[in-house]
């Protein structure tokens, strides 16, 4: 029996999806949801890390309830970009080949690229800003090979190591791109351009590449780490943690303030004016800080559909970001509202009390010190 290329090509899709085992790259899907330890809040994909701020583009993920977005670029401040890493299970060997697969959603931006970069030791140390970077390759238009309605493209590309690599790390190392020519439309308040990534897969086509006597090991190791917000923190070889001694240099904090949902009327996204004090003591303690960037998360119980959900705590998070630039016009550029519905839960939803504590929105606050 003849199998058609079609028919051919989404069991391979199947095959590699399912075979998770000899995956180099641990939480490939995004849905292990890290909790972070200095705020015991939903942070990020477990495993998965960022030299700034996560985003959130407001697309449904290509699997699961979850998936990975990134700044990839931004209209007015290059410096807002965000680079995604991880540490691979198995060290990438010089001269052997591989295969980089990921899905990416651009929302309603055209796809430009995606660099890509392998390097031996922990990507955090890098200077975005101040170095010029080499990708070890980047995925363009050429490396689609398959798109979807929804807007998700999925990106192949194969390639041979000159050297031994124990990380990847993905994002936009360009200065100027397609999206500059937005700037004077001012299509994004923010200035944002998101990209989401999901079901990302990494593996060698000697099969036996696939597996190391550490591969659990470092499985043990990423999701151990949830410090995300803490300065200096990167993965090493020998342990777990290395925090680098503080420096002279600006040093870029993060805090977390959590808004209960007492703050709106029930089922609305209109604050109460009874508990507008919540938000004024929010900008009395931020106004005079050094911000580079405010993320807002609106999250609500089980109560509701999941689409109702999300569309509410998004409407929520975007209301608590107008109230904050309405009265600190500065951060109109630097705020980012995202909703997830009830997908991240600090409690079970077993009874009111723990509802309750579901029902919140929480702002992330960035700022250098």
């Amino acid at each position: 029996m003849k199998i058609s290329p079609v028919v051919l090509f989404a069991c391979l899709v199947f095959f590699i999806k399912r075979s998770d085992a000899q995956n180099l790259l641990v939480n490939g899907g995004f849905e292990d949801i890290n909790t972070c330890y200095e705020y015991k809040a939903t942070c990020s994909p477990a495993a998965w890390f960022v030299v700034a701020p996560t985003h959130m583009l407001n697309r449904p993920p290509k699997e699961g309830k979850s998936a990975l977005a990134f700044c990839f670029d931004n209209l007015y401040t290059p410096s807002a970009k965000t680079f995604p890493y991880t540490k691979l299970l198995c060290t990438v060997k010089a001269g052997n080949e591989y295969t980089l697969r990921l899905w990416v959603n651009t929302g309603k931006h055209a796809f430009s690229h995606l660099d890509v970069l392998f390097t031996p030791g922990d990507p955090s140390r890098i200077n975005y800003i101040n170095e010029r970077l080499e990708p070890t390759f980047q995925f363009d238009n050429s490396a689609i090979v398959q798109k979807e309605n929804n807007g998700w493209m999925l990106l192949s590309k194969q390639f041979i190591p000159r050297e031994d690599y124990n990380y990847l790390l993905f994002g936009n190392f360009l200065n100027n791109t397609e999206y500059a020519k937005l700037k004077n439309n001012k299509t994004e308040s923010s200035g944002n351009i998101i990209y989401q990534v999901d079901e990302i897969d990494l593996r060698a086509t000697d099969s036996s590449l696939n597996k190391c006597p550490r591969y659990e090991e470092t499985i043990r190791q990423l999701y151990a780490e949830t410090r995300r917000h803490t300065s200096y923190v990167y993965l090493d070889e020998k342990r777990a943690l290395v925090v680098r001694e503080k420096t002279q240099a600006p040093v870029l904090r993060s805090d977390t303030m959590v808004i209960p949902g007492v703050l709106f009327q029930t089922n609305s996204s209109v604050i109460d004016s009874g508990y507008q004090t919540l938000l004024n003591d929010v900008i009395v303690k931020i106004k005079d800080r050094n911000i580079r960037a405010i993320t807002i998360n609106g999250h609500t119980d089980n109560t509701g559909t999941p689409d109702y959900n999300k569309t509410l705590s998004l409407k929520r998070a975007t209301a608590v970001g107008a109230y904050l630039i309405d009265h600190l016009p500065k951060l109109k550029a630097i705020t980012t509202e995202n909703g997830y519905g009830d997908t991240r839960p600090v409690a079970p939803n077993n009874n009111e009390a723990n509802k309750a504590k579901n029902r919140r929105v929480e702002i992330i606050l960035d700022y250098f010190t």
